[in-house]
């Protein structure tokens, strides 16, 4: 359905470093923003070297499967075709119910869905995406969901990696990437593990990035002054007021509306 996009909020900050990205004050800092999100979200965190843009094909170079279903209604899709075409077979679809025939008929091994196409302004409620990640499970077909523009507005979805952003709704600065998953993901006698490709080499390494974690360090040069705003704004909860305001538009509109506006937070 189409909805208001609440968009990237405009900000000021002042960032203040006075230590190494490799000392322990730097460890640190990447740990509890770490922990802040798994604990927030019930996922495994990791912060990808750049961008959302960045996080997402990280995830889709790292992830190697047969033929991965991807929903194209908007922008957004359409660009993850033109990334995932670059490493994995893609079987583009327009609707849901293309993408979950796909699945039950075992056409492919993963789907990519973008959860809030802000291009056009159109979001998948999760009374419409639930379903469908429940088949996907039950077929152990790996779910990877765009929710940069979605959460924390939205609720996450029960997938099995999602990419997020410092930015937008989180209210830190751009341009970190995040990467939630299931820890399965680190298992390789898991369907999802096994699909994690073992290059460790590439700018784009999923692996590396999982390897890196241990040392709570990330493999190439860390945008420090990002990862401080990104923890400064999850933990101060600076994305709540915004929420609140975008409940109370939407509870006005279900009033006038109550058949179109459902599963907010």
């Amino acid at each position: 359905m189409d909805c208001f996009s609440p968009g990237p909020v405009p900000q000021q900050r002042i960032i203040n470093i006075e230590y190494s990205h490799r000392g322990e004050q730097f460890k640190q800092l990447y740990l509890d923003t770490l922990t802040y999100l798994e604990n927030w979200t019930g996922y495994n965190a990791l912060i990808a070297q750049g961008s959302s843009s960045c996080a997402i094909e990280t995830v889709l170079s790292s992830i190697k499967v047969k033929s991965l279903g991807i929903l194209n209604y908007g922008v957004f899709g359409k660009r993850a075709i033109q990334i995932a075409e670059q490493y994995n077979h893609v079987e583009e679809v327009n609707t849901l119910e293309e993408l979950t025939e796909l699945v039950l008929k075992r056409v492919v091994d993963s789907i990519y869905i973008v959860q809030f196409e802000t291009s056009n302004s159109s979001l998948i409620w999760m009374d419409e995406l639930s379903p469908l990640l429940k088949i996907c499970k039950e077929n152990q077909v790996i779910s990877i969901i765009d929710s940069v523009s979605a959460f924390p507005y939205y609720s996450l979805p029960d997938s099995d990696v999602i990419v997020l952003s410092s930015a937008k709704q989180l209210r830190g600065l751009p341009v970190v990437g995040i990467i939630l998953h299931r820890k399965d993901l680190e298992d390789e006698t898991s369907y999802l593990g096994k699909s994690l490709s073992l290059n460790i080499n590439s700018y784009l390494s999923l692996r590396k990035l999982l390897e890196y974690k241990k040392r709570q360090q990330t493999p190439h040069t860390p945008m420090v002054p990002q990862i401080l705003s990104l923890y400064e704004s999850i933990s101060k909860e600076e994305w709540k007021p915004y929420v609140k305001a975008i409940n109370k538009n939407a509870g006005m509109l279900s009033f006038w509306f109550p058949d179109i506006i459902v599963g907010l937070n």
